[in-house]
């Protein structure tokens, strides 16, 4: 069976996904040092009222309100952008999988339209002597796979177009 290139559309799904991945990966440690800075900020605030005597003050406690916000509004855009990404992937997938049934369908019509006939005539079909005996016959314009049973005897290379 010889090897199917991959469609256009799947090398591009397949580029895509990976850029997709890599500015993840980016955007997911731009967003792990912010969040490290201020979970570094709300911690020395926090030490800061636990080792003072004196209630805290009200600017600590609107830093630490504020520290919280930002916290929880980080949390639901990286939520929200997270549920983007997979439905862009999901979409992606879908994608992809419509492009594999579409060429598919595509070769299946070729091949059904193709007589396996030369302009001259002659049959396309060429093949290959197994180890086992068998032969492994194909078209060589439209890649249709025959064996030595499925072949119509009027389309049956002669011998010097069979290998092995």
């Amino acid at each position: 069976m010889p090897k199917e290139t991959e469609p256009k559309e799947i090398l591009i799904a397949q580029a895509a996904a990976k850029a997709v991945n890599e500015r993840r990966q980016a955007e997911a440690a731009a967003d792990e040092a912010d969040l490290n800075s201020k979970k570094q900020a709300a911690a020395t605030l926090a030490t800061l009222n636990t080792v003072s005597a004196a209630p805290a003050s009200d600017l600590q406690n609107q830093v630490l309100a504020t520290l919280l916000q930002s916290l929880q509004h980080d949390l639901s855009k990286k939520q929200a952008k997270e549920a983007e990404e997979e439905e862009n992937l999901r979409r992606l997938m879908l994608a992809r999988a419509d492009g594999i049934r579409h060429e598919k369908a595509n070769r299946e019509a070729a091949q059904n339209y193709c007589d396996h006939r030369k302009e001259d005539g002659r049959t396309r079909i060429v093949g290959q002597k197994l180890s086992n005996n068998h032969l492994s016959l194909m078209c060589g314009y439209c890649y249709k796979e025959f064996n030595e049973d499925s072949v119509p005897p009027s389309l049956r290379p002669s011998g010097d177009f069979i290998g092995g």
